[in-house]
């Protein structure tokens, strides 16, 4: 059996984060302001219909009529309210996709569970989410951010990279299986997969996805994931949130190789022994007394809140237990008001991100989004001079 172990990021924290997806979607056609959502005669942006006026009633108006939707909430109508609108229209004018793009005050009912489920701030409205049209969202801009068409176009995925994102964006664990009548180990592959989902020590749900490698709808994940569609052997993908492949494997695998690469790409989705979590910060780091040892300060920039930074909590309690003398994890959860104004100081774009400097405060090294132990280690050991 061939392994291949890789550490491809997806997906990120769509707070913060421009969300790209794996595919295109070729199928699109135009939206209209009626419910003949096939006339490519007629293109009009859908806004406001008289039938939907809540951002609830957006997304489930988007899901029966099989659209795409730019859920676009604000406080106000203000300049930058104008400029983000003046960008979307422009590429709602130049797409042939099937959209539907409602303006949502975020101080309405309808609206603030879909705020609270993103934990969208205030100050980052207004605020853009793209949704397909099985409500998974797959774009995030907030007000920071001068949206561009390609970054709008990216927001448009496959059918496959749909159903993937949306297994990932619910923190689950999602097991690619490739294989065909012409592929060898199917039934091996598919043992391991259904006895990994069932294994006790696997603390996510797991969803088992099977296609065939010739699928044209796939064709850009393979390309992502270095794989060609004329495989001979049945090929496991296993991927782990918020986005990262934790391995492929070709041929005859095991529930127990499936465990090992979750475990080393994301502990927390795997029972361990490491207990507690770090507590966040409210202090700026001290480095004129760092305790005589130490080579590497990690300042992790996130929360207590978002999935991807609650899965980075076991990689700081390990890398403190274990690293310890060398290395200082400090936390600070920029979603309250004490740990704000350091996503600022590190100049933050994205959460999780993790910054990490000598002992002079230089920055060395920088990473967005979530990072595996083991990729984290490689880094301070090579940057860091960590033994």
């Amino acid at each position: 059996m061939q392994k291949i172990r890789k550490s491809i990021c997806l997906l990120g924290c769509i707070l913060f984060l421009l969300l790209t997806g794996c595919g295109k979607n070729k199928n699109g056609t135009e939206s209209t302001l009626n419910d003949n959502f096939n006339d490519t005669n007629v293109k009009e942006t859908l806004i406001n219909s008289e039938s939907v006026n809540t951002a609830s009633q957006a997304v489930e108006y988007a899901k029966k009529t099989g659209q795409y939707l730019f859920l676009l909430f604000y406080n106000s109508k203000d300049e930058s309210f104008n400029s983000l609108e003046q960008n979307v229209n422009s590429f709602i004018d130049n797409s042939n996709h099937k959209i539907y793009r409602f303006d949502a005050l975020a101080s309405d009912n309808g609206s603030r569970d879909i705020i609270e489920q993103y934990n969208i701030e205030t100050q980052n409205l207004p605020f853009l989410l793209v949704f397909t049209p099985s409500g998974v969202p797959t774009g995030g801009f907030p007000r920071q951010v001068v949206v561009t068409h390609e970054q709008l176009e990216n927001c448009f995925v496959s059918e496959f990279a749909e159903r993937l994102l949306g297994v990932l964006q619910e923190g689950e664990i999602a097991v690619v299986l490739l294989q065909n009548n012409s592929t060898q180990y199917n039934q091996e592959a598919i043992k391991a997969a259904n006895d990994f989902s069932k294994d006790k020590k696997v603390k996510a749900d797991v969803k088992i996805i099977k296609e065939d490698p010739e699928n044209p709808d796939i064709r850009d994940f393979l390309a992502q994931v270095q794989l060609n569609e004329k495989i001979t052997e049945a090929t496991t993908i296993l991927l782990v949130p918020p986005g990262s492949i934790a391995g492929i494997f070709n041929g005859n695998v095991n529930k127990d190789t499936l465990i090992e690469a979750v475990s080393k790409a994301n502990p927390s989705l795997v029972a361990s022994t490491s207990t507690g979590n770090i507590i966040p910060s409210k202090d700026p780091i001290d480095f004129e007394n760092l305790p005589e040892g130490i080579k590497v300060v990690f300042v992790e920039i996130g929360s207590v809140n978002c999935i991807p930074c609650k899965m980075m909590q076991p990689v700081m309690k390990e890398i403190e237990e274990e690293y310890g003398d060398q290395v200082k994890v400090v936390f600070y959860d920029v979603w309250t008001p004490e740990g704000r104004p350091y996503g600022q100081k590190y100049n933050t774009r994205v959460i999780p991100t993790q910054v990490f400097m000598d002992r002079s405060g230089k920055e060395i090294f920088r990473h967005e989004g979530f990072y595996p132990k083991e990729e984290l280690v490689k880094m301070l050991k090579e940057k860091g001079g960590v033994k």
